[in-house]
């Protein structure tokens, strides 16, 4: 070869690289929702062949309601992939904008609170900074709080009482922790909570929150960090601080 077409040999070999590596990440995704939608797919297919076959109008109600339920579970399913679909095209992808991570996190918190209510679960948050700029995808920071809290309403088990979600930040980010008092996990549990469709115990849940938690937070070149504890578990997801931007005097709303 050429000395003067080394550089761009290599350049080329590098992008070919890149190139097949998101094939082969489409390839996993594909193959992945295809068997995990199979299932509820077939499950909301059984339940419309019930409401059809049902004799009585109260039959056609009651079945009505299961296809309801089984229908919300594969969308739900079908979400969860997405967003872990779009949150692992790698760095570089998200659409990042300033925001403030406060008063964003304390409107989630609230809408969780409803929702936690009627299963006798408080959810609450605390911050005692005013606001904090934050330069990151909103809507995919936002989808990973949100899975790191409805992983623990689902996946705490039945002594569980509260989840509490704070705001600190440190010298170089901004950590985002999920703290509850439920079952918590043990250390040799973390791989497998940690793992696509990784379920420590059955549960309704999808297995994909902390993956998706973890792959937004490895999108933003930051981490996801769970420690166990005695009482419970806390995860805490880090974003990268925007220095530049003037809101640490404007309230958060």
């Amino acid at each position: 070869m050429p000395a003067e077409a080394s550089g761009i040999v290599a350049t080329l070999n590098h992008l070919f690289d890149q190139l097949s590596s998101t094939l082969d990440a489409k390839d996993v995704f594909i193959s992945n929702a295809a068997h995990q939608l199979r299932n509820p797919i077939a499950g909301v297919v059984a339940m419309s062949e019930a409401v059809r076959s049902a004799k009585t109008i109260e039959d056609v109600r009651e079945r009505s309601d299961e296809l309801l339920v089984s229908a919300n579970h594969a969308a739900n399913l079908a979400n969860k992939l997405l967003a872990l679909e779009r949150a692992t095209e790698g760095f570089g992808q998200a659409q990042n904008e300033t925001y403030d991570l406060v008063g964003s996190l304390r409107t989630l918190v609230q809408s969780h609170s409803e929702t936690a209510k009627n299963k006798g679960v408080t959810v609450g948050f605390s911050c005692k900074l005013t606001a904090l700029p934050v330069f990151a995808d909103k809507t995919m920071v936002i989808e990973a709080i949100s899975n790191l809290i409805e992983n623990a309403l689902l996946h705490a088990g039945p002594d569980l009482t509260s989840v509490e979600c704070a705001v600190t930040k440190d010298w170089r980010s901004a950590v985002v922790s999920v703290s509850d008092d439920g079952r918590g996990l043990k250390p040799h549990e973390v791989e497998a909570a940690l793992s696509r469709f990784g379920q420590v115990s059955p549960s309704d849940g999808s297995g994909l929150g902390l993956a998706i938690a973890k792959a937004v937070a490895e999108q933003h070149g930051e981490s996801l960090e769970l420690e166990p504890k005695k009482n419970g578990l806390t995860v805490c997801f880090r974003i990268a601080v925007d220095h530049s931007a003037h809101l640490t005097n404007v309230r958060a709303r």
